[in-house]
């Protein structure tokens, strides 16, 4: 859990300020990063923060093991980075809830909305079909599944 994440926060280029872990019995972890950043913000703290939680979830029809992770980043592209999880972790079952919340300063440009886009090309990730897929101006979310799962598995998933 902790090697998770101070991968994520090198790759946006924090400094971590703590970290704080718990392992569960029999299986899961969460973990807390707090990180400070350069940001080209300004009135904002430069502290942010990624949180990570895995457990087995378990219900009548089967059960799996989930992470859930948030990124909390006013600096480097979060999003960016999600194309390098699913590639480390190579899930069978994907959900991405991408949000940008707030606003940026930007030198010469004033008050800027974040990006909130997913970098291109993310619902035709290699080895998975897309379940589900939607957007709007400040969110993206998407549903993917692994390509060669057995057909009764899938059909599970996609139920979800």
């Amino acid at each position: 859990m902790e090697r998770l994440l101070v991968t994520i926060a090198e790759s946006l280029d924090a400094k971590i300020l703590n970290i704080s872990t718990v392992p569960y019995k029999p299986f899961g972890a969460s973990g807390a990063l707090m990180m400070g950043q350069q940001s080209q913000s300004l009135g904002h703290l430069d502290a942010s923060h990624i949180a990570a939680h895995s457990y087995f979830d378990i219900s009548d029809k089967f059960a799996h093991f989930r992470l859930e992770l948030e990124i909390s980043s006013c600096a480097g592209d979060p999003g960016a980075q999600v194309q390098n999880l699913i590639e480390q972790i190579q899930p069978d079952f994907l959900q991405i809830d991408y949000r940008v919340r707030g606003i940026s300063w930007r030198q010469g440009a004033g008050v800027c909305k974040q990006s909130s886009k997913l970098p291109v090309g993310l619902d035709k990730q290699s080895g998975y079909q897309l379940v589900s897929k939607r957007s709007d101006s400040d969110s993206e979310y998407l549903a993917l599944l692994r390509s060669n799962l057995a057909p009764e598995l899938a059909d599970v998933l996609q139920s979800l």
